[in-house]
């Protein structure tokens, strides 16, 4: 059981895609992520990436990642250093895509969570997202499961087929 680390609250809204999370066109400036990411957000806040601080956490509200399946809209949040990441709920594409990408997901009731405010981040086995300052409830945080997690704890997708563990090894749990 790990230890509760503080993080601050990087709150984006309803419905962005990943066109919002890196314009497509960005793709043609390098194949880099680590480049990439200082265009992450840029239409919503141009200087977005030089506000994240080492340790603070994604949020979104719902739906977060429609749009086009543009596979470095995950990898441009990866190489943010944006972790855990918390969203009401995710596009399907997008969803896939991060835990390929190795990002640590959850689902939660996301709509009291301030932007710029620290909480305590409570991971396995109890899963909370606690406020700070006192005020509000304990939010209850949904983590990936499964396959997914393992894959999420492997580093992603390519670590986890690297490090010869089965991606069927999965398929007969009830």
């Amino acid at each position: 059981m790990g230890k509760p680390r503080i993080v601050r609250a990087r709150v984006v809204g309803d419905n962005i895609d990943t066109d919002t999370i890196i314009a497509s066109h960005r793709k043609r400036d390098s194949p880099d992520a680590n480049v990439l990411r200082r265009y992450l957000f840029e239409h919503l806040r141009p200087d977005y990436i030089a506000t994240v601080e080492p340790g603070d956490m994604l949020v979104a509200g719902e739906n977060f990642g429609c749009g086009s399946a543009m596979e470095v809209a995950a990898t441009v949040i990866a190489a943010s250093g944006l972790t855990p990441m918390i969203a009401a709920s995710y596009a399907r594409t997008f969803y896939r895509n991060a835990i390929n990408n190795g990002l640590h997901l959850s689902h939660a009731d996301t709509t009291t969570v301030t932007d710029c405010a620290y909480y305590e981040y409570h991971a396995a086995p109890r899963w909370v997202l606690r406020p700070l300052d006192g005020r509000g409830d304990d939010i209850q945080l949904r983590p990936v499961t499964g396959l997914a997690s393992d894959i999420v704890a492997a580093g992603g997708l390519i670590p986890y087929v690297n490090s010869g563990r089965s991606l069927t090894a999965h398929l007969h749990e009830p």
